[in-house]
């Protein structure tokens, strides 16, 4: 079963090209959605807004490309910020921009983020030598997400995910085998590790990704 959709398992996709940037116009697509939480992609043409309004549950959002202004807060590409309920939620595009959007509903929260806080992303999980470092921020039987840092020449050895698995790379390069097929993965690029399919990675140098696990969807 596949999890996450509209995005082709097994290819590398430059993360700012996820959807088309239209002059005067909002794009919008979902990725996922589960009982607990939706995974949404945005494009704004430069200028294009959302309806000033508030957040009735938690929303994490991070840019792939561009600039926003979302509430009262700027963030640039590679920026997230975590909306609590009530927050003000109102966006508009300051430049052509591609954002996730993913909402946390039921009891599901984010773990160490302090809210309505601009931060870039790759800075919230630190280099250790000769280490592999994570970071879990999301932990549910549906969602998992979760910072990785992997020094040059260390890896997660082979496993299969107990779903679909979104690689989002932050920094650095890794080859990442699925079914022993390799694929290089740089920073600004994604992609999908199918579930069920065993899978490895080895940092080609020093590395940081976001893991997204989607291991099931509405109604499933």
């Amino acid at each position: 079963m596949k999890y996450i959709q509209k995005i082709e398992e097994a290819k590398v996709l430059n993360q700012r090209d996820l959807l088309p940037t239209l002059d005067n116009q909002i794009v919008s697509t979902k990725l996922s959605d589960g009982d607990n939480f939706t995974f949404e992609t945005y494009s704004f043409g430069k200028g294009q807004s959302i309806t000033d309004g508030k957040a009735i549950n938690q929303i994490f959002y991070y840019i792939l490309k561009g600039s926003m202004k979302i509430g009262g807060e700027v963030l640039n590409a590679g920026d997230a910020i975590l909306k609590d309920i009530d927050s003000e939620i109102g966006q508009v595009a300051l430049e052509d921009s591609i954002l996730y959007a993913i909402t946390l509903k039921s009891d599901l929260r984010m773990q160490h983020f302090d809210y309505n806080k601009v931060v870039n992303l790759k800075e919230n999980i630190e280099y250790v030598a000769n280490s592999v470092t994570s970071n879990a921020i999301v932990q549910s039987n549906r969602l998992s997400m979760t910072l990785f840092s992997l020094a040059e020449g260390e890896g997660l050895s082979t496993h299969k995910a107990g779903g679909d698995a979104m690689v989002v790379a932050l920094d650095g390069t890794v080859e990442i085998k699925i079914a022993e097929e390799p694929y290089t993965v740089n920073g600004g690029q994604l992609i999908i590790l199918p579930y069920g399919i065993p899978h490895s990675l080895k940092a080609k140098n020093d590395y940081k990704m976001l893991l997204i696990v989607v291991t099931s969807q509405k109604n499933t």
